[in-house]
């Protein structure tokens, strides 16, 4: 298969297999958090491949509009909306109280409602709405010691119902108040992403050190001190993907408009806390 690019108005790549030549039309993606691991990757992407793509951000600039200017004029016309917005739940800078766990759910609660509201009185509105949540839906419960950690898939029920599968839950059902009858809604629960360390000093090649976002930067630095451990017993599932394969599920759902409902950003199979720990300490 070969890639070529069509340089008329409205027309991104196509490619050509088999004697035959399939277009891909070149989209406006709307994507609220797009500053963050998962937005930049996905900006880059989408226009890389010759997408048109507008922030939703709290700062305005250009490419970019503000969440006030969302609620006040709405939402710009666009193909496809991506929400990707919200505080990390783990923020080694702050102090988990009362008034940073508010911050989390009103950064993804509130905003997924601004969405919503702002998607549903477009009088054209996109042909899709993403809304991403996490794979905390499924929550925690204490396992004996011969047991094995069930495999859980798009229906499976909550095991057990901590704070973070209680804010997953009400944020779906934020996202959930958008007018399926109009717009294609696709629900993306996802994993813990991962990406590369980029070590390209001599010192963070020799102590295994580097620059990295997403969730590595959080639990890297115990283990370039030699001291990352496993959590209790280490039986935890640790459901995690790639940040290049996370991109490409975000713009296949954006592209296919056979998808629709619910799907687990994951990778195959489960990777326990131990595993992940044994593996992140030999990397």
């Amino acid at each position: 298969m070969t890639v070529k690019r069509d340089t008329r108005k409205g027309l991104g790549v196509h490619a050509v297999s088999a004697g035959r030549s399939v277009m891909r039309r070149q989209r406006h993606v709307v994507i609220g958090g797009g500053s963050g691991f998962i937005g930049s990757a996905l900006s880059a992407a989408a226009r890389a491949r010759g997408d048109t793509v507008t922030l939703i951000s709290r700062t305005a600039g250009p490419g970019r509009i503000t969440w006030d200017d969302l609620a006040e004029h709405g939402l710009p016309a666009c193909d496809a909306v991506v929400n990707l917005a919200g505080r990390h739940i783990l923020d080694l800078t702050r102090r988990w109280d009362a008034a940073y766990r508010d911050e989390v759910i009103s950064s993804r609660i509130e905003t997924t409602k601004r969405l919503v509201t702002a998607l549903n009185r477009s009088p054209s509105p996109p042909e899709v709405f993403v809304s991403t949540a996490g794979k905390c839906f499924y929550g925690t419960r204490e396992l004996d010691a011969p047991e094995a950690y069930p495999e859980l898939d798009e229906h499976s029920k909550p095991m057990g119902l901590d704070f973070p599968a209680e804010l997953v839950g009400r944020w779906e059902a934020a996202a959930d108040g958008v007018d399926g009858t109009r717009i294609r809604h696709v629900k993306v629960r996802v994993g813990v992403v991962l990406g590369k360390v980029e070590r390209k000093s001599r010192i963070g090649r020799l102590w295994r050190i580097g620059l990295a976002r997403g969730f590595l930067p959080i639990i890297r630095l115990p283990f370039c001190l030699g001291i990352g451990a496993s959590i209790g017993t280490g039986k935890q599932p640790l459901p995690w993907i790639h940040i290049d394969d996370m991109i490409g599920i975000l713009l296949h759902v954006i592209d296919r408009p056979d998808t629709r409902g619910l799907y687990n950003a994951v990778s195959p199979g489960i990777v326990t806390n131990r595993q992940f720990t044994e593996l992140s300490g030999g990397a």
